[in-house]
């Protein structure tokens, strides 16, 4: 695999070292003695560029490894002499040179616009620096790490470039056993190979490295390291291979194909999805006008179901969709391969001479190990990339199949009418007859999605209920083209109040964010880097909270403007696994079911988030259970916990269209694990015996405490199997640092107040908008306390951290808590010293205020007497005497009382 070493001058010139080809070793000796070639698995290439502003003399020290000795080697080059390369191998020093290439030799696609500049200074070509090691006077120190879910050995030192110290780091993996070596015939030798994942070359405020990912899953951070630049043909190895003529018809893997939007274009992108359980196949089909003499050709779409005959064909250019049968060859066809199923998987022009394709070798495309056969149809080359896949046929005997997934042609002399095609298999909802969704949720895990509803306000129109995929489709690709990424991130889109006609302003969709397996994107040569999850809703959040967002649907020649009003990721259709950050998991979902008796409100017509904010919002009540039914609609709140079945005053039964929730209040907790805080005053013996530790956040939550609480430590008895709770009545951030302590049976729970707040990075708000309080937080968390915990906390909207004195070197550490009495504009500024914290709108009060006062209050009774009954109350001595020498004292007052007004009374009669 080719290594490339790129050098930059910000000051004079760019200078890029591209080293791909088998080396000249002028002293005769081959680097096939102590590599096998049958050994080498060539899959990784190495992408170094390197900035130098003074254009200093540059030193890269490396090694290799062969499995048996180790080889190193000095790199040494410079701005004036440029044609050798020294190598310390050992105890042996020779001189190898190479031969400069001019830059009319060889051209690279990938710089399109710098190719004349880029090897003005010439390129040297090698290809033997397969592995790297480490020489030991790099003095490298090892470390067992996970790096992208595969564990890594992490070496760490110094190395000098020119008169400078850098600092280096390289990640080394050893490969599982099933990885596909090419050439190799015995795959467990290959698996003792270690590869180098990552290599890091920093030096500060001086010289900077491109980073370069190596992988061997799906987990890719920069896939353009996986593959040689398109278009270098400098010289091609002197291997033939014929190019397959009996490519198969049908087959399981499948690339799809997403189109990044804009006003000006489509163009297709290239994705691979391996799920088979779905007898749905897509087929986007990119035709050039170019090539075919057609101007309305343009993109065309086909869906295969075979679970209903139907093929659906569409053209996304105008909008046109039509749907027929299959023939019965088709059907029977795709019934026969009960998992390989699929339609013409590979076209060509009967004018197109395949002895014109030679093979180029093995490429990474995509994560998979692609042959490859290039022709120089015209002056672009014409790729071809095939890999061998197994599939099952209906007895289960594996097959090996050599399936296209790129084809890229574009010669008219050729007579080649086909410019991509590519397969797509991948699961397809059919309750959802929409060609332009289709649903690949289930590739990812929940951490790799976020659930989000937009609001929406402008003009009612009947049209969207007659046909909501159009809407949906619509809000899919301008979703896209405005966060500039692929529409098929955008997943599960519907519309929830479609049928809430008294809503007729507004409307409310929600979507799950997917993320980006690849997370770049490939358009022509060019390459864009694609938000993550968090990243993208963070952007996007911040877009409609400043007004800057408007969809236009437009049917039957008019057009609709609405405006994105509010955007929130409160939507509480996921059940509920883990402590996140997200305060909309304070209910949990039990199941389709809907509330019957016990109901202290109902009302129709409404979404899941509204009849989820009657339930947060509630003042006539405490809302601890609600159910929603998307048919129509209908929303049931009960002040009734019900956690473990049903209760006498309380029923519910079960409704596929309705979904059932009840609080979970460990979600308002962060857990602190291994930890146990010392109780004193009040909080001295309040302890509960609990059968989880939801049970004691209920009760810290509840008021069932003669004290306000702001956390419990969790402990477990293992001699006698039960768990302790033992409530506090003092945030962990008030604590005197020598009340915590470790321990190895007890978690401690604490208050979440950072929860409550969605971020806004390098933002800050206007002065005008609030009345600024500067305080002394330790933290974020203890900022968000601070706002939460504040004598007027519905005035606390929001607070930042920001650098003192706008100092961007310094830590954050300077709290405002925000007041937002004012008539705030809610205008964020760009501010690269401060970060923003806005209450979620949903947000309102705790379950009590959470005023300072109240905690001073420690003989509130508990809201609930059973809870006095289950929890082990006492008072010590002290406490007990303090209690009694304030009756007395209220006795005599109230007596005192009593006897001056009977005293006055007596008076005033005579």
């Amino acid at each position: 695999m080719a290594v490339t070493f790129n050098f930059v001058s910000t000051n004079i010139m760019l200078l890029q070292l591209i080293l791909i080809l088998p080396i000249i070793l002028v002293s005769g000796r081959d680097f096939g003695e102590s590599f096998p070639e049958a050994f080498i698995p060539k899959v990784f290439q190495v992408n170094i560029q390197v900035t130098d502003p003074k254009d200093r003399e540059t030193t890269l020290r490396t090694e290799y490894y062969d499995g048996i000795k180790q080889k190193g080697s000095i790199i040494t080059w410079s701005n004036k002499e440029k044609s050798q390369i020294t190598f310390n191998r050992l105890n042996e020093t020779h001189v190898e040179y190479f031969t400069v290439l001019d830059d009319t030799t060889c051209k690279d696609e990938n710089v399109e616009n710098n190719a004349d500049s880029v090897f003005t200074n010439g390129a040297f070509v090698f290809s033997t620096l397969y592995y790297f090691t480490f020489l030991p006077d790099l003095l490298l120190t090892p470390k067992d790490d996970i790096y992208m879910g595969v564990t890594t050995e992490t070496y760490k030192g110094e190395i000098r470039l020119g008169d400078e110290k850098a600092n280096l780091t390289f990640i080394w993996s050893v490969p599982e056993s099933n990885w596909q070596f090419p050439n190799c015939p015995d795959i467990k030798n290959c698996a003792n190979w270690a590869v180098p994942m990552k290599t890091i070359l920093q030096m500060a405020d001086k010289i900077e490295l491109t980073y370069v990912y190596y992988d061997f899953k799906t987990t890719i951070e920069d896939p353009e390291a996986f593959q040689l630049p398109r278009g270098v043909a400098c010289n091609f190895p002197t291997t033939t291979r014929a190019f397959p003529n009996n490519l198969p018809r049908h087959f399981e893997a499948g690339v799809e194909i997403y189109f990044p939007y804009s006003s000006l274009q489509i163009t297709a992108k290239e994705r691979i999805y391996y799920n088979m359980d779905r007898k749905i196949i897509r087929v986007d089909i990119d035709l050039s006008p170019d090539l075919t003499g057609t101007e309305t050709i343009g993109l065309g779409r086909e869906i295969w179901d075979y679970n209903t005959h139907v093929v659906y064909k569409m053209n996304v250019k105008n909008g046109s969709c039509t749907a027929e049968q299959m023939s019965q060859e088709d059907v029977s066809t795709g019934e026969k391969k009960k998992t390989s199923i699929g339609i013409l998987s590979f076209v060509t022009s009967e004018n197109l001479d395949l002895e014109t394709f030679y093979y180029v070798g093995v490429r990474l495309y995509r994560s998979m190990f692609c042959d490859v056969w290039i022709t120089n149809l015209t002056n672009t080359p014409t790729e071809i990339y095939l890999t061998n896949e197994t599939a099952k046929n209906e007895d289960g005997i594996e097959q090996k199949y050599s399936v296209p997934v790129f084809v890229n042609m574009s010669s008219v002399e050729a007579g080649i009418e086909l410019h991509s095609l590519s397969m797509n298999i991948f699961n397809y909802d059919l309750k959802v007859p929409s060609w332009s969704r289709f649903d690949t949720t289930s590739c990812f895990i929940e951490e790799q999605k976020i659930r989000f509803q937009i609001e929406l306000k402008g003009e009612y129109t009947g049209v969207i209920e007659e046909n909501p995929n159009e809407f949906i489709f619509q809000i899919q690709t301008q979703l896209a083209s405005e966060n500039k990424v692929l529409p098929n991130r955008f997943q599960e889109i519907m519309i929830d109040n479609i049928q809430a006609p008294n809503e007729g302003n507004t409307i409310l969709f929600t979507t799950t964010l997917v993320e980006n397996p690849f997370n770049a994107g490939h358009i022509g040569s060019n390459t864009y880097d694609e938000a993550n999850n968090a990243d993208l809703y963070e952007t996007l959040a911040e877009t409609i909270f400043t007004e800057k967002l408007t969809f236009t649907y437009t049917t039957a020649g008019k057009s609709y403007s609405y405006k994105a009003v509010s955007i929130r990721n409160d939507i509480v259709s996921i059940r509920v696994t883990s402590l996140k950050d997200d305060i909309s998991e304070s209910f949990q979902e039990l199941g389709a079911a809907i509330i019957t008796k016990g109901i202290d409100f109902t009302t129709t017509g409404i979404s899941r988030v509204e009849c989820f904010e009657n339930c947060v919002k509630s003042v006539e009540f405490d809302c601890k259970s609600w159910s929603y039914c998307k048919d129509t609609g209908n929303c049931i709140l009960s002040s009734i916990l019900v956690e473990h079945g049903k209760e006498e005053e309380f029923e519910y039964k079960e409704h596929t269209n309705c979904e059932f929730y009840t609080r979970y209040f460990l979600k308002d907790y962060v857990i602190n694990r291994e930890t146990a805080t010392d109780a004193t005053g009040i909080e001295i013996g309040v302890t509960l015996d609990p059968d989880t530790e939801a049970e004691c956040a209920k009760h810290c939550s509840m008021d069932e405490l003669p004290f306000y609480c702001e956390g419990f430590d969790s402990c477990f008895d293992s001699t006698t199997g039960k768990r302790t709770c033992y409530f506090r009545a003092r945030h962990i951030l008030e604590m005197d640092p020598t009340t915590i302590r470790k321990s190895e049976v007890c978690n401690h729970y604490t208050r979440d107040y950072l929860g409550d707040f969605m971020k806004f990075k390098n933002r800050s708000a206007a002065f005008q908008d609030y009345n600024v309080h500067a305080a002394a937080a330790s933290d974020v968390k203890d900022c968000a306390r601070m706002c939460s915990t504040s004598a007027n906390v519905n005035a606390c909207k929001a607070f930042e951290m920001c650098s003192p004195e706008g100092n961007t070197d310094k830590p954050r550490t300077q709290c405002r808590i925000l007041d937002s009495s004012k008539q705030a504009t809610k205008q964020l500024s760009e501010d690269p010293s401060c970060d923003h914290y806005t209450r979620n709108n949903f947000i309102t009060d705790r379950n009590k205020p959470l005023n300072p006062d109240d905690r001073k209050t420690t003989v509130s009774p508990p809201v609930n007497p059973a809870a006095v009954l289950k929890s082990k109350t006492s008072y010590s001595g002290g406490e007990m005497f303090a209690l009694a020498i304030g009756m007395i004292l209220l006795g005599l007052l109230i007596g005192g009382a009593v006897v001056i007004g009977v005293t006055k009374y007596k008076v005033i009669m005579v």
